[in-house]
């Protein structure tokens, strides 16, 4: 419970650090590119941290409902606001998973049903919708959609055709750790198409380090992962404790099947701190 506790702790720290970071615009400009509290490529990805952190701020407040409803609420919101369309709708499964639980609204089962079905209805539709809606009338509203692409015009399914041209071109011992933007620079159809991720941590460890390299990242998260595994899912005991630190970890491989949160070291340490204990 205290691994879980600190967990909850960097999600606030790195959120509060997000809010800064929007309130007070000279601190940007001394942040790199790449960072995990200020909007670029589209989203904010403090939702990255916000995804492996909501298991375990639900799980804390598991013994008042109107705590966990309120921490639910703010996260829904939040992933609604930082723009991250993908981390919000596996955060909202994952919230769905936690009422079947009986871990989150345990309290007056049925209303917490009916809460979690249409506050997830209601953040799926804004999130999807507002991008297009922006489009059609020609202006931003607020902030969420600025830079952010409708669903027409996301290039992902793009990204992951450069990167199997690129694993059938090189499938063995791949192009080479991190070069995955040369990758995209080689097969892309435009000038403008290409990126420096996959969006898809499988099809990028194959396009770079090839069959071998994947079979050994693979083989690193089943030697730290399997054994857990069996117990939590096959022996089925399933401890809040459990809950809590290994359904992140599913979360964010699973959401690195369609963005690049597996790109930053901060995540890689959770991911390994959680390991330790899991």
């Amino acid at each position: 419970m205290l691994f879980i506790r600190a967990l909850c702790s960097f999600g606030i720290a790195a959120l509060a650090t997000a809010i800064v970071v929007g309130i007070v615009p000279g601190v940007r400009a001394i942040l790199p590119q790449m960072n995990l509290v200020w909007s670029s490529a589209g989203h904010n990805h403090i939702t990255s941290v916000l995804l492996f952190v909501c298991i375990p701020a639900i799980v804390m407040s598991r013994f008042s409902p109107r705590a966990q409803y309120l921490i639910t609420t703010t996260i829904i919101a939040l992933f609604v606001y930082y723009r991250s369309r993908a981390a919000l709708i596996i955060g909202l499964l994952a919230v769905v998973y936690m009422v079947i639980k009986k871990v989150l609204a345990r309290a007056h089962r049925r209303r917490g049903y009916a809460y979690v079905l249409c506050a997830s209805l209601l953040a799926i539709s804004v999130a999807v919708l507002l991008p297009e809606i922006s489009q059609t009338f020609g202006k931003n509203i607020n902030t969420y959609v600025r830079n952010k692409t409708t669903l027409n015009q996301d290039r992902r399914a793009e990204y992951w055709g450069q990167a199997l041209q690129a694993i059938q071109a090189r499938p063995i011992v791949g192009h080479g750790p991190g070069t995955f933007m040369i990758v995209s620079n080689t097969f892309q159809t435009s000038p403008t198409h290409g990126s420096w991720f996959a969006h898809n941590f499988v099809l990028e460890t194959l396009a770079e380090t090839g069959i071998i390299g994947l079979g050994l990242f693979l083989w690193v998260l089943w030697a730290t992962y399997a054994r857990s595994a069996y117990v939590f899912f096959v022996r089925h005991k399933e401890s809040v404790e459990y809950l809590a630190t290994g359904l992140p970890v599913l979360l964010l491989l699973v959401y690195g099947l369609v963005d690049f949160p597996l790109n930053y070291f901060v995540l890689w340490a959770l991911l390994w701190a959680t390991a330790g204990v899991f």
